[in-house]
């Protein structure tokens, strides 16, 4: 697409194509706006071309390795089974090309102007590229998402980034890994079953922060009886190059061995560099996210901002909600997306870890009164193995109410079954309305409905009905 030096007015302006921005995009075209998007990348930002896609696809082909453990026991032949890692990469390279260019053709489609080349704000009401053009737009967006930080020290450039990891020419035999986090641990999982040896250091206490703590250390109990070492209060202070390798150095590392490849995996930083936000004074955290108020606008009136640029939570579905929160503010929709209170996460691990709500920590530090209720068992699929998996399934209900608070999930599928819980507690659901609830038998999730409890002890409802009969 060629432009001339003067460009039309658009009415929103769009800066990056991730979730957030294509989400924006499409919302605004369908409403009637003239939109202009920027993307210096691919289309489908993060999630689609070094993220969710790619990963949850290496997360398939991962638990394979459990699946050819399992089959002998259940009548299957497996020898001289083997895994290829250049046909994996490929193959997901190639159905992450194929997604990035349906997102781009279904933008143009839609009669959005798509522009590849990066952007910068020149005024509260224009974006200029590189190749000379300036755009004009009534607002302005920005959805630049975030990158892996990489945190200042000794021999860090010797790091690869989540992003790398999917285009490795071959896996190293042994992978360190620093941190603790979501990347961390699902990267631990996945190359340990591709039969990568894997050593996380973690500087806290446990794995996972975020989650409910109960949740934190069945992943760390699991992830070591998979062979992981993990090394948590450890703090890497230098990453050294030996030959073909490397050596880490620090608190509680030594002794650590030397090293393929290093992830760094030490969380996200918002793209907020070098695009004029500075000179147009538009507010900034102290880690560069941008400052927004409930409906995605910034101190500069005609500057916006959604997803991981912005959001305090960086996940797919809120940068798609907050970029279509935007669009309805703009066009003046009577009642625009608000932000849900209940955001379901899962980390993909090995098992899973998911939850939805308040975990045990956070409920305490709100005053709330509560009950924890929780069960673990053996899910039926397992039960012919010689070490059975385990789920666990815990929910916070409260006293008062006997409203549901929050759930958590450790085990197979427990991403659907956070996503079946969110829905609960969206709607405001008691525990004595779960457990009126049907459940469907043999699954995983009934054991959720048991967790419920009627909302009077039976003989009570007798004796009550008795009384109001006499």
């Amino acid at each position: 697409m060629t432009h001339t030096s003067k460009s039309p007015i658009y009415d929103l302006a769009i800066i990056g194509a991730g979730s957030g921005g294509m989400a924006a995009a499409r919302r605004a075209a369908e409403a009637g706006m003239r939109v202009v998007l920027f993307e210096a990348a691919h289309a489908g930002g993060t999630c689609v071309n070094a993220g969710c896609v790619p990963k949850k696809l290496m997360v398939h082909a991962s638990r394979m390795a459990d699946h050819a453990e399992e089959m002998p026991t259940l009548g299957w032949r497996t020898e001289d089974m083997t895994f290829d890692w250049p046909t994996l990469r490929d193959a997901v390279a190639g159905e992450v090309e194929r997604l990035s260019t349906y997102h781009t053709n279904r933008l143009e489609n839609l009669g959005i102007a798509l522009i590849p080349e990066r952007a910068t704000i020149t005024s509260p009401t224009s974006v200029a590229v590189a190749s000379g053009p300036t755009f004009e737009a009534a607002n302005i967006l920005i959805a630049t998402g975030a990158r892996p930080a990489m945190p200042d020290l000794p021999g860090s450039a010797f790091c690869v980034t989540s992003d790398d990891i999917f285009k490795l020419d071959a896996l190293p035999e042994r992978l360190a890994i620093i941190g603790g986090g979501y990347i961390a641990v699902e990267f631990a999982c996945m190359m340990q079953r591709f039969g990568v040896a894997v050593t996380v250091f973690e500087r806290g206490e446990r794995l996972i922060a975020p989650f409910d703590a109960e949740i934190s250390a069945l992943l760390l109990e699991a992830m070591a009886a998979q062979g992981i070492d993990i090394r948590l209060c450890a703090s890497v202070d230098t990453i050294l190059r030996e030959g073909d390798g490397y050596v880490l150095d620090g608190e509680n590392v030594a002794g650590s061995g030397t090293f393929g490849r290093v992830l760094m995996a030490a969380g996200r930083a918002p793209n907020t560099l070098d695009m004029g936000l500075g000179e147009m004074g538009v507010d900034l955290t102290e880690r560069g996210h941008i400052v927004v108020d409930k409906e995605g606008r910034s101190n500069v009136p005609t500057i916006f901002a959604a997803g991981d640029v912005s959001e305090r939570i960086a996940l797919t579905p809120v940068a798609v909600r907050g970029g279509r929160r935007v669009v309805d503010i703009l066009a003046g929709a009577a009642a625009p997306l608000e932000m849900q209170a209940v955001v379901p996460t899962a980390a993909f691990t090995t098992p899973e870890c998911a939850s939805g709500g308040l975990a045990e920590a956070e409920a305490e530090s709100l005053g709330k009164r509560f009950t924890v209720r929780r069960t673990s068992f053996s899910p039926l699929a397992s039960l012919l193995q010689d070490d059975p998996g385990s789920v666990f399934i815990k929910c916070l209900v409260e006293n008062e109410t006997g409203l549901l608070l929050g759930f958590h999930f450790f085990g197979p599928a427990a991403s659907e079954a956070a996503q079946l819980g969110a829905v609960t507690l969206s709607a405001g659901l008691t525990e004595s309305q779960l457990h009126n609830t049907m459940a469907l038998h043999p699954s995983v999730a009934e054991e959720v409905i048991s967790l419920g409890r009627a909302d009077e002890p039976i003989h009570q409802k007798v004796a009550r009905r008795a009384r109001a009969a006499a």
